[in-house]
């Protein structure tokens, strides 16, 4: 679960189900603004960085959204070479200019709008 960067009026929240929501806290409405959706495993993490969102799952995929319009802007998957994480995305830290992830294969890998700037393995 993250609270929005920007404004502080909104929220966004990952789950078992493949899916990411994202709320307005101003409303007392029981219905997400955006459901965003394109993971193949359950989420693991959300990072809020400016107008982006970036996700991690259980497939491994790191994903960068535009949480206002709640658009997909990129995806890398796990599969592909230079994996996000193998085992998958266990978490994720950053600031506007870079994100890094952390795998469950023991990967830290640092981003910079999802291309890939460095790899360390634990």
């Amino acid at each position: 679960m993250q609270l929005g960067p920007l404004d502080k009026n909104s929220l966004s929240s990952g789950s078992e189900d493949e899916t990411i929501l994202v709320w307005d806290t101003r409303t007392t409405g029981r219905t997400a603004i955006h459901t965003l959706r394109g993971h193949r495993g359950r989420i693991t993490s959300l990072l809020l960085s400016g107008a982006h969102l970036y996700s991690g799952a259980a497939d491994g995929d790191l994903r960068e959204w535009d949480w206002v319009t709640g658009e997909a802007v990129h995806a890398h998957r796990g599969a592909n070479a230079g994996a996000a994480a193998e085992g998958g995305i266990t978490a994720l830290a950053g600031t506007r200019a870079a994100v890094v992830s952390a795998g469950s294969e023991g990967a830290v890998r640092a981003w910079r709008r999802l291309e890939p700037l460095a790899d360390v393995d634990l």
